[in-house]
């Protein structure tokens, strides 16, 4: 190995360090690696375990070197897997013509090109400058950081002329390298695109792959792989003798050359074709466009009764085998997704591009653009393009307003007719006296603008006549108009807003403050009286005492005690996102369900439930009713969110439906906090809650029964998510909403 240098200049002598491990030192100074320094003849040379003193002979010129050589630049920083220059910088100063080598030591010799001959120089020629190519692999084993190198040049004529230049090589990491691509890059309506991200890099590595949606004009999904069961194999039987059957290979194959036979087979698909066709082409005659409005027939694949050989062993995956395989995943705006390639391989990412509406009518096809965003995480991103070209519902031509205003026109005069002719009772009226109810209000009023009986003077029944309802701004057809479970005339006896839930804006709605927490609702209430309320019970009704009756001995029929256990109804049960003032988001056909608040302080999210409770036998009497739920996970601090409270809705439903729909976060209910939940404090626990005796009573016994859960407070003002999550009924059986009903039968 080569440890120190010592070269002879024009002032004297110069000791070099050529990296050693244990070091050169000079009188006890350790020397800088490549870097020379003067030796004086007073000084202590040691090199290891060796000591050197210098002395210097008498009449010994010093001879300078008949060529020169620099290094340009002394430090280069280069990444594995590429390559970089270095100049050399070479003069012949000597009287005739020389030829030079190069030799790099300290290098591995696979990573450097050299010249490949001899350099023949002239002299006193200008500089010549040389490139040496600095290569190293790209390798998973490679040693990187500095490398020091020392770079010789020497004179073919003379070995003893030489010279050494000292540098250092910087490897760096190899550059990670991928691509991605799209196809295809156009879609006509709605379809499937290819996204492909190729890892060229050493490692595995995840790429996050982005798709903004700024407009939300475009339904952008993902097509996620199944996890499908394993198949038992097949287990092939020899037949039974006397059951042996001719192959119907060499059947089909006879029958379907003959002309007959295959005019007979492709007879019922052309009937299908020109029943969907003909129809289609004279709505077209019609109005361009039309018949696109028809649904199609999905028609059956023409089948071969002559097997062909050649297209056998290549079977087309269809999109009915690829639903089978995979499952699309919708995302609500944009697209994010992440996507792990091993090194070197290249992986597929299947999406699924729509538009979320298509424009009624239009001249030409309408191009949405799609920009996909493929980064691996260490600031390198590339974008691949694509579009979405829709067409419109119905192709607009010059005369199409025309025929519009035309069929407007036909709309009007039928209507005028019925309302003239074929409806007796609405003529007869308007020709009646001004006002039959005598509220106030005129019978066209009533009729056309307010909707309201003119035959009543109370439509909704709630003692309050509709012109007295209009003039105060409530609703005339709705008993309680702001939902909050107190009518209108009520709110006006206690000079609550009967226009506004919450009157005196604390988070509690006016029916719950009178009807459950028994508080002032023209009065806020301050956050130590919700402490106040989970600590104390919910008031509930007290009835009259009356005189007991004496009592008669009777011999009391025998009773069976029995339960039923109902599990929620995945169609109709779902939660609700309330996002501020720009409305609800209904969340459904989960496996979750979740109650609490959500990222930002004005979203809250509810859940609906519902149970068919109609199968309760008739005559039967509930002794208790549970409703019990299995608690998954939660986050933040619902505690400070208060009790999780249960309404049970009308006989009807939710906004009078059991669809859910966002209107179901706010309507209004037939019984409030009929059950008070506890959520558990560790997660993956079942919690249970027991219904009310009123609450035992609103159970629809003739149909479904709606629960819906919230929390005391929409949101404890803290910036973060709290809520409680519970398993839906699309969920594993046993793991679904459940209420238990005990009940006795009389014998």
């Amino acid at each position: 190995r080569r440890h120190a240098q010592l070269e002879r200049t024009q002032t004297g002598w110069q000791v070099r360090d050529l990296g050693s491990q244990n070091g050169t030192y000079l009188d006890g100074k350790a020397l800088l690696p490549d870097i020379p320094e003067d030796w004086d003849s007073h000084q202590t040379l040691r090199i290891g375990p060796y000591f050197l003193h210098l002395q210097v002979g008498k009449g010994y010129d010093y001879q300078k070197m008949p060529f020169s050589l620099s290094v340009t630049p002394d430090m280069v920083e280069v990444h594995a897997g590429q390559q970089t220059e270095l100049h050399l910088t070479i003069r012949n100063e000597g009287d005739s013509v020389g030829e030079f080598g190069f030799k790099m030591d300290r290098f591995p010799a696979d990573w450097v090109t050299l010249p490949a001959g001899p350099l023949r120089l002239r002299p006193n020629d200008p500089p010549t400058v040389v490139k040496v190519l600095v290569h190293p692999p790209k390798a998973e084993d490679i040693l990187l950081g500095r490398h020091r190198y020392l770079l010789t040049m020497s004179s073919q004529a003379n070995e003893q002329e030489k010279i050494a230049v000292p540098g250092v090589v910087v490897v760096l990491p190899a550059e990670e390298h991928f691509s991605a691509q799209l196809l295809p890059t156009e879609i006509v309506g709605k379809g499937r695109m290819q996204l492909m991200v190729a890892n060229a890099g050493l490692m595995e590595k995840t790429f996050h792959i982005a798709a903004p949606n700024p407009d939300n004009k475009l339904r952008l999904g993902m097509w996620q792989l199944k996890k499908l069961p394993e198949t038992s194999q097949a287990i092939d039987r020899e037949p039974q003798k006397g059951n042996r059957k001719l192959p119907s290979s060499s059947l089909s194959t006879a029958s379907g050359r003959l002309p007959f036979f295959r005019r007979l087979s492709s007879a019922p698909r052309q009937a299908l074709t020109r029943l969907q066709s003909g129809p289609r082409r004279a709505l077209n005659r019609i109005l361009p466009g039309l018949g696109s409005l028809m649904p199609r027939l999905k028609l059956p694949a023409s089948i071969s009764l002559q097997p062909d050989k050649k297209n056998q062993a290549s079977v087309k995956e269809t999109s009915h085998n690829f639903r089978d395989k995979y499952k699309e995943l919708v995302f609500p705006d944009a697209l994010y997704t992440e996507v792990d390639v091993p090194a070197g391989q290249e992986e597929t990412v299947y999406l699924s591009v729509a538009p979320r509406k298509r424009p009624l009518w239009g001249r030409e096809n309408h191009l949405l653009p799609l920009e996909i965003a493929v980064s691996n995480g260490n600031g390198r991103q590339q974008t691949v393009t694509g579009q979405l070209e829709t067409k419109p519902r119905l192709r607009t031509t010059a005369w199409t307003p025309w025929l519009i205003l035309l069929a407007l026109f036909a709309c009007s005069l039928t209507t005028y007719t019925f309302l003239l002719k074929d409806n007796a009772t609405i003529p007869a009226m308007l020709s009646s006296s001004r006002d039959r109810d005598n509220d106030g209000l005129g019978n066209l009023s009533e009729v056309y603008v307010y909707q309201t009986d003119p035959n009543n003077p109370d439509s909704d029944n709630d003692t309050l006549s509709d012109a007295a309802e209009i003039a105060d701004g409530i609703n005339p057809n709705r008993v309680d108009t702001d939902g909050d479970g107190l009518d209108d005339a009520r709110e006006q006896r206690i000079n609550t807003n009967p226009r506004l839930a919450d009157t005196d804006n604390d988070s509690f709605s006016d029916g719950w403050e009178v009807l459950q927490l028994g508080t002032d609702p023209l009065t806020a209430d301050p956050l130590s009286t919700i402490v106040l309320l989970r600590s104390t019970p919910f008031p509930t009704a007290t009835s009259t005492p009356t005189s007991t009756p004496v009592p008669i001995n009777t011999i009391s029929p025998p009773t069976t005690n029995s339960e039923l256990i109902l599990r929620s109804r995945s169609q109709e049960d779902g939660y609700i996102l309330q996002m501020g003032s720009s409305g609800q988001l209904v969340l459904e056909n989960n496996e979750t369900l979740q109650v609490g608040e959500g990222k930002e302080n004005d979203q809250q999210t509810k859940t609906v439930l519902s149970f068919n409770t109609a199968h309760v036998p008739d005559g039967a009497i509930i002794e208790t009713a549970a409703l019990r739920l299995y608690q998954i996970n939660f986050a933040g601090n619902i505690t400070s969110l208060g009790d999780l409270h249960v309404d049970i809705a009308q006989v009807s439903g939710f906004n009078d439906n059991t669809a859910i729909e966002g209107e179901d976060f706010s309507a209004s209910a037939a019984i409030i906090n009929a059950i008070t939940l506890i959520p558990a404090s560790s997660n993956e626990q079942w919690v249970t809650g027991i219904l009310s005796e009123t609450g035992k009573q609103a159970l629809n016994r003739q149909g479904v029964t709606q629960f819906r859960l919230y929390f005391t407070l929409p949101n404890n003002n803290d910036n973060l998510e709290d809520w409680v999550r519970f398993y839906a009924g699309d969920a594993e059986r046993n793991f679904r909403p459940e209420l238990i009903i005990s009940y006795t039968l009389p014998g």
